[in-house]
Protein backbone atom coordinates (compact mmCIF):
# COMPACT_ATOMS: atom_id res chain seq x y z
CA UNK A 1 0.00 0.00 0.00
CA UNK A 2 1.28 3.37 -0.78
CA UNK A 3 2.38 6.25 2.02
CA UNK A 4 -0.35 8.66 1.71
CA UNK A 5 0.83 12.52 1.31
CA UNK A 6 -2.12 14.47 3.21
CA UNK A 7 -1.84 18.19 2.30
CA UNK A 8 -3.95 21.24 3.07
CA UNK A 9 -6.15 21.99 0.43
CA UNK A 10 -5.80 22.47 -3.60
CA UNK A 11 -3.91 25.70 -4.81
CA UNK A 12 -5.66 28.01 -6.48
CA UNK A 13 -5.07 27.28 -10.06
CA UNK A 14 -5.29 23.37 -9.12
CA UNK A 15 -8.83 22.73 -8.04
CA UNK A 16 -10.19 20.12 -10.44
CA UNK A 17 -6.91 18.11 -10.05
CA UNK A 18 -5.46 15.29 -8.39
CA UNK A 19 -4.02 16.23 -4.79
CA UNK A 20 -0.24 18.02 -4.82
CA UNK A 21 0.60 19.66 -7.84
CA UNK A 22 2.70 22.80 -8.84
CA UNK A 23 6.27 23.33 -6.99
CA UNK A 24 4.78 21.64 -3.91
CA UNK A 25 4.63 18.66 -6.02
CA UNK A 26 7.79 19.20 -7.87
CA UNK A 27 9.70 19.83 -4.33
CA UNK A 28 8.18 16.52 -3.17
CA UNK A 29 9.57 14.61 -6.32
CA UNK A 30 12.93 15.92 -5.78
CA UNK A 31 13.58 15.42 -1.79
CA UNK A 32 12.11 11.80 -2.68
CA UNK A 33 14.28 11.08 -5.90
CA UNK A 34 11.73 10.44 -8.16
CA UNK A 35 12.33 12.03 -11.91
CA UNK A 36 8.90 11.81 -13.13
CA UNK A 37 4.65 12.60 -11.63
CA UNK A 38 4.16 9.22 -12.85
CA UNK A 39 6.98 7.72 -10.74
CA UNK A 40 6.15 9.70 -7.37
CA UNK A 41 2.63 9.33 -7.65
CA UNK A 42 3.13 5.27 -8.03
CA UNK A 43 4.75 5.61 -4.55
CA UNK A 44 2.93 8.49 -2.70
CA UNK A 45 -0.67 8.64 -2.52
CA UNK A 46 -1.33 12.35 -2.44
CA UNK A 47 -4.69 13.44 -0.55
CA UNK A 48 -5.68 17.12 0.41
CA UNK A 49 -7.55 17.99 3.77
CA UNK A 50 -9.97 20.53 2.15
CA UNK A 51 -10.80 19.81 -1.25
CA UNK A 52 -11.17 23.36 -2.52
CA UNK A 53 -9.18 26.24 -2.38
CA UNK A 54 -9.98 28.28 0.94
CA UNK A 55 -8.43 31.59 -0.44
CA UNK A 56 -5.31 33.81 0.93
CA UNK A 57 -3.91 34.71 4.26
CA UNK A 58 -1.13 37.23 5.02
CA UNK A 59 1.67 35.66 2.30
CA UNK A 60 0.02 32.01 2.33
CA UNK A 61 -3.43 30.58 1.64
CA UNK A 62 -5.76 30.55 4.01
CA UNK A 63 -6.72 27.25 6.04
CA UNK A 64 -10.22 27.37 8.45
CA UNK A 65 -8.87 25.12 11.17
CA UNK A 66 -12.52 24.29 12.38
CA UNK A 67 -13.51 23.28 8.82
CA UNK A 68 -10.57 21.16 8.02
CA UNK A 69 -10.81 19.72 11.59
CA UNK A 70 -13.97 18.29 10.36
CA UNK A 71 -13.00 17.12 6.92
CA UNK A 72 -10.09 15.39 9.06
CA UNK A 73 -12.46 12.84 11.00
CA UNK A 74 -13.98 11.77 7.39
CA UNK A 75 -10.56 11.02 6.05
CA UNK A 76 -9.43 9.10 9.34
CA UNK A 77 -11.43 6.48 8.45
CA UNK A 78 -9.53 6.03 5.15
CA UNK A 79 -5.72 6.27 6.75
CA UNK A 80 -6.69 3.06 8.75
CA UNK A 81 -3.17 0.62 8.75
CA UNK A 82 -1.86 3.22 6.70
CA UNK A 83 1.47 5.11 6.82
CA UNK A 84 0.77 8.90 6.78
CA UNK A 85 3.02 11.71 6.16
CA UNK A 86 1.54 15.35 7.20
CA UNK A 87 2.45 18.16 5.19
CA UNK A 88 3.09 20.74 7.91
CA UNK A 89 1.91 21.04 11.70
CA UNK A 90 -1.53 22.61 10.56
CA UNK A 91 -2.80 19.44 8.60
CA UNK A 92 -1.28 17.53 12.23
CA UNK A 93 -3.48 19.15 14.13
CA UNK A 94 -6.49 19.10 12.34
CA UNK A 95 -6.10 15.38 12.53
CA UNK A 96 -5.23 15.95 16.41
CA UNK A 97 -1.71 15.67 16.57
CA UNK A 98 0.32 18.46 18.34
CA UNK A 99 3.94 19.53 19.00
CA UNK A 100 4.53 16.12 16.87
CA UNK A 101 8.21 15.91 16.39
CA UNK A 102 9.49 16.50 12.73
CA UNK A 103 10.33 13.66 10.10
CA UNK A 104 9.85 10.75 12.99
CA UNK A 105 7.48 7.91 12.51
CA UNK A 106 4.33 7.87 15.34
CA UNK A 107 2.29 4.88 16.00
CA UNK A 108 -1.52 5.91 17.05
CA UNK A 109 -4.19 3.19 17.02
CA UNK A 110 -5.57 3.44 13.45
CA UNK A 111 -2.18 4.27 11.62
CA UNK A 112 1.79 5.10 11.82
CA UNK A 113 2.25 8.97 11.10
CA UNK A 114 4.66 11.69 10.24
CA UNK A 115 5.57 15.42 10.10
CA UNK A 116 7.05 16.56 7.05
CA UNK A 117 7.56 20.53 7.27
CA UNK A 118 5.23 22.11 5.03
CA UNK A 119 6.89 22.20 1.43
CA UNK A 120 5.73 25.58 0.25
CA UNK A 121 8.49 28.62 -0.72
CA UNK A 122 6.74 29.97 2.70
CA UNK A 123 8.49 28.04 4.99
CA UNK A 124 11.74 28.89 6.00
CA UNK A 125 12.45 25.55 7.46
CA UNK A 126 14.01 24.20 3.74
CA UNK A 127 16.57 27.15 3.31
CA UNK A 128 18.93 24.98 5.68
CA UNK A 129 20.53 22.81 3.70
CA UNK A 130 21.03 20.39 6.30
CA UNK A 131 17.01 20.61 7.26
CA UNK A 132 16.86 19.96 3.13
CA UNK A 133 19.06 16.72 3.32
CA UNK A 134 17.03 15.20 6.36
CA UNK A 135 13.75 15.55 4.67
CA UNK A 136 15.01 14.01 1.17
CA UNK A 137 16.28 10.55 3.40
CA UNK A 138 13.36 10.78 4.70
CA UNK A 139 11.12 10.98 1.71
CA UNK A 140 13.33 8.32 0.31
CA UNK A 141 12.99 6.05 2.64
CA UNK A 142 9.19 6.52 2.69
CA UNK A 143 9.53 5.66 -0.96
CA UNK A 144 11.57 2.40 -0.36
CA UNK A 145 9.03 1.58 2.41
CA UNK A 146 6.32 2.55 -0.21
CA UNK A 147 7.70 0.18 -2.84
CA UNK A 148 8.54 -2.88 -0.55
CA UNK A 149 4.81 -2.98 -0.02
CA UNK A 150 3.31 -2.84 -3.32
CA UNK A 151 6.33 -5.20 -4.35
CA UNK A 152 5.61 -7.78 -1.51
CA UNK A 153 2.36 -6.99 -0.38
CA UNK A 154 -1.48 -7.30 -1.66
CA UNK A 155 -0.74 -5.48 -4.55
CA UNK A 156 1.85 -7.47 -5.76
CA UNK A 157 -0.87 -9.25 -7.97
CA UNK A 158 -1.81 -6.04 -9.69
CA UNK A 159 2.39 -5.04 -10.01
CA UNK A 160 3.30 -7.84 -11.75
Amino acid sequence: MRTAIIGQAPGREFENLPALQGKTLRRLMGLAGSKTEFEFRDYFEALNVLPHWPGKSGKGDAFPIEEAKKAAVRLEKYLVDRRVIFLGDLVAIVFGWSRTPKLQWRQCAAYEFAVLPHPSGINRWYNNPRNVSQASRFLQLAKFASRATVLHGNEQAAVI
